[in-house]
């Protein structure tokens, strides 16, 4: 950057309802010379919990001023303080026993003797287990939990928790109350499969109520989607971990002709997937900071945004090759169900790539990267869009055709959904390119 960019000149690139970095950026601004100043709003900030907020507004204002001195110097020494205390604070003494305890309730729940969910058939014969009421009831489960730790490890009330986590607890069983009335077995079981989908987003909508309700502006619900990317993808590799260990043990032991008794598999195998969702959680998040003041420039953050702006220019050759091929195969959604699958997958997966390739702050970009990034996203949303309503072309087509079932309800909503989404993120983009 050539020369000092004003405060106006940045603000007036951030998304609407985002501030550049936080309450302090405008007074450190107005402090550019003056060291004493400064000095007593730092420690302001410190004092009200805000230590976080106001370095990142100095990161903020050292970009937007890169010539300034006495920016540069509290750059480096809030870094190197930051640095000091980079271990996560992590309240050991709830997160030990709630992690074992959501465990445990996972392997309660895991018996397959006693908590199963039948398809009810005409007649007790006709009927067969199907599924386990865990599939159903975890992400309650887990999401209860996390807020118990989120609430006690930051020093919040009980009274939000608590009804949140009651909700979600009468929803699970609900559901398991009520799907034999949703007809035949087939019904039934688009019933629950639809469930098992949905009930886990009603659940971190839940944790996000939590956390944003006293933080309600756009830039703090974003943080809480960016936050919550991460401890998905830890919670992923995790996963895979745990796996990875799994299947060495088993393996070990029956090469000895040992053979560990049901319970004990699900011991390991229940009972170890119940403690991920409250470590992942309490490895990401620092319960003691707001939403908005959560760190994202460093660490695993840093690696998903930098790698999901890798992918951008890849989605858009492939989305641009695959619209290419459409007018060759038209038909192919219209007449195969399996297409259609994955064309709702590609608008979920192209969300998520949107949203991790986008910077929470301004400051956290180069400059000189802002337009680019910009015109990546539009091109990728845009070519997304065109494929989502080619999709739900075909989707209402072969429900007029048939009959509306529920599996194809969901797949018309939630592609209204994403296509209203992608739309609306078009149209704001537009309007930042022309202004």
């Amino acid at each position: 950057m050539d020369s000092e960019m004003r405060p106006a000149d940045l603000k007036e690139k951030m998304p609407p309802g985002q501030d550049p970095a936080g309450p302090y950026f405008d007074q450190i601004r107005q402090l550019a010379s003056d060291a004493g100043q400064l000095e007593h709003l730092y420690r302001g900030a410190a004092a009200a919990g805000e230590a976080e907020a106001f370095r990142q507004a100095i990161k903020a204002s050292r970009v937007a001023a890169p010539g300034n001195l006495l920016y540069d110097a509290w750059f480096h020494r809030l870094e190197y303080s930051a640095a000091q205390v980079k271990q996560a604070v992590i309240a050991w003494g709830w997160l030990i026993p709630l992690a074992l305890f959501n465990g445990f309730l996972f392997w309660l729940l895991s018996d397959e003797d006693r908590f199963m969910l039948d398809l009810i058939g005409p007649t007790l014969r006709q009927s067969q287990q199907w599924l386990p009421v865990l599939m159903l009831l975890a992400a309650p489960i887990s999401a209860s939990t996390v807020m118990i730790y989120l609430t006690a490890a930051g020093r919040r009330g009980w009274r939000r928790p608590v009804i949140i986590s009651t909700l979600l607890i009468l929803l699970g069983f609900y559901v398991v109350g009520v799907y034999p009335q949703a007809g035949t077995r087939p019904l039934q079981e688009q019933y629950l499969t639809l469930m098992m989908l949905h009930i886990p987003l009603l659940a971190w909508s839940g944790v996000g109520a939590l956390l944003l309700f006293d933080e309600r502006d756009a830039h703090s619900r974003f943080a809480f989607i960016m936050k919550s990317l991460d401890v998905f993808i830890v919670g992923g590799f995790s996963v895979g971990a745990g796996g990875l260990f799994l299947g060495i043990t088993f393996g070990l032991f029956n090469a000895l002709g040992v053979e560990f008794a049901t319970w004990m598999q699900r011991l390991l195998v229940a009972g170890g997937a119940g403690l991920l969702p409250v470590i992942g959680v309490a490895v990401i998040y620092r319960p003691d900071r707001p939403v908005a003041n959560q760190s994202f420039d460093e660490g695993l953050s840093k690696l998903v945004a930098l790698l999901m702006r890798l992918l951008l220019p890849l989605t858009l050759l492939v989305l641009t090759v695959y619209l290419a091929f459409i007018p060759f195969n038209f038909r192919e959604p219209f007449d195969n169900r399996d297409v259609l699958i994955i064309y709702n997958g590609l608008l979920f997966a192209v969300a998520g790539l949107l949203v991790g390739a986008t910077p929470v702050r301004l400051a956290d970009l180069p400059a000189h990267l802002h337009r680019w990034l910009r015109l990546a996203l539009s091109a990728v949303a845009g070519l997304t869009l065109l494929v989502g309503l080619y999709a739900l072309t075909a989707i209402i087509y072969r429900t007029t055709v048939d009959q509306l079932t529920p599996n194809r309800l969901a797949f018309i909503g939630w592609n209204v959904i994403n296509l209203s989404l992608l739309g609306y993120l078009m149209q704001g983009q537009l309007r930042a390119n022309s202004t």
